[in-house]
């Protein structure tokens, strides 16, 4: 089933339930700040394709084809849950590093990828409407070691 969110703070509360549900151990790795960052537009117009040339579409609803916005949410839905599929096929790696490198090392990759889970998200909430906050509650209901990731990712092998 999954869970209604009225807004991006209640995915969040939902994040940390899903670490829990993950196994996540607190510490380090828990305790990074997540946020959503976005950089500066270089050009102010489309750059390529049909509609280059014209001003950049300020919200989604601005698009003009229903086509490229149902494309742009499902390219935001598989990103995000690719990123959060990695974070539990990874997770059992964190008792088995052969080294405090390795650890460290493996660490950063999985905050990088709850960091892009996480911008995904936020955009999908922000941004797709009710549909948007369906689909960020999704990204954290399917588990990649039962199989249900979009792209098939489970975790097959696991640390000795």
């Amino acid at each position: 089933m999954v869970r209604k969110l009225g807004n991006f703070d209640e995915w969040i509360d939902y994040f940390r339930y899903w670490q829990d549900g993950i196994g996540l151990p607190q510490g380090d790795l828990r305790s990074f700040k997540f946020e959503a960052k976005f950089g500066e537009q270089d050009v102010p117009h489309i750059e390529f394709g049909h509609y280059r040339g014209q001003r950049k579409w300020p919200t989604v609803m601005h698009i003009p084809d229903q086509r490229i916005r149902d494309a742009l949410l499902n390219l935001i839905v598989y990103q995000g849950d690719t990123e959060f599929a990695s974070v539990e096929q990874q997770r059992n790696l964190l008792t088995h590093a052969p080294s405090d490198y390795d650890l460290l090392a493996l660490m950063r990759v999985m905050t990088e990828e709850m960091r892009h889970g996480w911008q995904m998200s936020y955009l999908l909430c922000s941004h797709f409407g009710d549909e948007g906050k369906r689909e960020a509650a999704k990204l954290l209901e399917r588990r990649a070691d039962e199989g249900e990731r979009l792209l098939g990712s489970s975790t097959h092998c696991r640390a000795p």
